[in-house]
């Protein structure tokens, strides 16, 4: 075998002629295809690697057609007895190898593609996509992982067929986004490392192919059987997989929120895609939020319209989240500020009819209460994340002590909060979502009214460090409110401004300039401050 591989190998690169090195391999394709099938059998011959070094070498498009006929196949049965092998993790060259050539013979090349779909192995039912797939993400090696993605999208990229089949297979897509990172504990994306932007492509892919019809929204039902059912909300890995499904939603969300910055028209599909990329991140984070609070117990001061003051949580379902599920709360928001930057009226009115505005106006009830409140006794155990309570008031276990409480190995010592800024900008996206929900929409403008939530826009039109540009989300928001809307208008000629809010002191106070609100005329008396 060895000689006929090396007697191919002479004839084939002798010649750069490429009809010529057709006819060579038509005349060896049957004695590779053998040469590979003994690859599992003795994994060290270096025939094997001769012919992968011999195909890396030349544009495999121009011999695509004669590898489906007897290599192909023979790829894919030597790929999964290389897998399922007890040497698999001593083959790992020839798995990447065999990986590659399967994706080099079907890139574009939709007859490939299908024969690779249908392909089962002799006397068996096993095949790529159903099976060998699911073996190839198991592997804990990068370029392989890598190679695998690539495979996928060169094979879903444009065959309906192939593409309808595979992302049925919900639990292979999901499995996907365990590769995101180059580790669990590296949440950073390596910008070398190109696994991470195959497996975006493929999920762009899904969105654009699987989401662009008024009917059922298919990521809801993604979500909904393999993340957020009460038995997944406490797995630590279905919900990594879940926060990294939302960032690339994210990431898809803002850049076509950047086009529409660019004043580009969203096309009929691209606005059904995103109504259900934003219907998708709304059914996550009304459950999170809702879990913590109860609904009905969140009312409105009779006068003022906002939530009284209190001094302990009365109105908690007496759960904690995950730092992770907070996040995935936090890009929840991030996405659907960016779809409703849309102006699509379809949008709008789906959010609308779909409870966002009441949502939204909660958070941001629950978020102005008092900053004297506190975490009741039933959290003595459990320790929250101080910055993140305080500028939401969302019960957020910290993320150091996260592991130990779900093992139930609660440490009493006290511990130092971790640095983060995960909760910078929370109010200000929730105000953008107001403000984009409303624009041109009445029904929306009037929800907000009804809801409560024009006091609460009021009471944010002031300096937030915490909170990047809130006075001026909020400006917009309030503009947005009124356009066209006299019940808004009048209901805000009725407030009066009682006092000057602690961003804005605070700032006046750094540049020596003291600020006070006459109560008797709502007007500003500006003083030096003595030096």
């Amino acid at each position: 075998m060895t000689d006929t591989v090396i007697q191919f190998q002479r004839e084939f690169e002798s010649t750069s002629d490429i009809s010529l090195k057709r006819e060579i391999l038509t005349r060896f394709s049957s004695e590779l295809s053998d040469c590979i099938r003994e690859i599992p059998n003795d994994p060290s011959i270096q025939a094997h690697k001769e012919v992968f070094k011999i195909f890396r070498s030349v544009d495999v498009r121009e011999f695509q057609d004669i590898i489906r006929i007897d290599i192909l196949g023979s790829c894919v049965c030597a790929l999964y007895d290389t897998l399922i092998s007890e040497t698999a993790n001593s083959c790992l060259s020839i798995i990447f190898s065999l990986t590659q050539l399967i994706s080099l013979s079907t890139t574009a090349n939709d007859q490939n593609q299908n024969y690779l779909y249908e392909y089962k192995i002799k006397d068996t039912e096993i095949s790529f996509f159903k099976d060998i797939l699911n073996l190839l993400l198991q592997v804990p090696n990068r370029k392989i992982l890598t190679v695998t993605c690539c495979c996928v999208y060169n094979n879903i990229a444009n065959n309906s067929t192939v593409r309808h089949s595979f992302f049925r297979q919900r639990s292979q897509l999901v499995h996907l986004l365990d590769h995101i990172y180059t580790s669990r504990d590296n949440d950073k994306v390596n910008p070398t490392d190109s696994c991470s932007e195959w497996i975006y492509f493929i999920f762009i892919k899904y969105f654009e192919t699987e989401l662009n019809n008024s009917g059922s929204n298919d990521l809801i039902k993604l979500i909904e059987d393999h993340f957020i059912q009460t038995d997944q909300l406490n797995d630590d890995i279905l919900q990594d997989r879940l926060l990294h499904l939302l960032e690339i939603m994210d990431v898809y969300s803002g850049k076509k929120a950047d086009k529409k910055g660019n004043d580009e028209i969203y096309g009929s599909e691209e606005v059904l895609v995103m109504n259900n990329v934003a219907q998708s991140a709304l059914t996550i984070l009304k459950l999170y939020f809702y879990l913590i609070y109860k609904k009905t117990q969140i009312k409105n001061d009779s006068d003022e319209m906002l939530l009284q003051p209190t001094e302990s949580f009365e109105n908690v379902n007496n759960i904690t989240i995950s730092y992770k599920q907070f996040e995935s709360m936090f890009v929840c928001i991030e996405v659907i500020a960016n779809v409703t930057i849309s102006e699509s009226q379809f949008i709008q009115s789906n959010l609308g009819n779909n409870k966002l505005i009441e949502l939204v106006t909660d958070m941001m009830k629950v978020a102005s209460m008092s900053k004297d409140l506190v975490v009741s006794k039933d959290y003595k155990n459990v320790r929250i994340n101080q910055k993140i309570f305080h500028q939401t008031h969302i019960p957020v276990v910290s993320k150091l002590d996260y592991n130990s409480v779900i093992s139930g190995d609660v440490n009493d010592q006290e511990k130092s909060e971790e640095d983060d800024q995960m909760f910078y900008g929370y109010r200000s996206n929730l105000i953008r979502v107001m403000g984009n929900a409303c624009y041109s929409h009445q029904q929306n403008q009037d929800l907000i009214r009804t809801h409560g939530g024009i006091p609460l826009i009021l009471n944010h039109c002031g300096v937030d460090y915490e909170n990047p540009y809130l006075r001026e989300w909020s400006v917009l928001c309030l503009r947005n409110v009124c356009e066209d809307n006299l019940k808004n208008q009048e209901l805000i000629l009725k407030y009066q401004a009682v006092k000057v809010d602690k961003g804005t002191q605070d700032m006046m106070d750094q540049a020596g300039v003291k600020i006070n609100m006459n109560p008797n005329t709502a007007k500003v008396e500006v003083h030096k401050t003595e030096e």
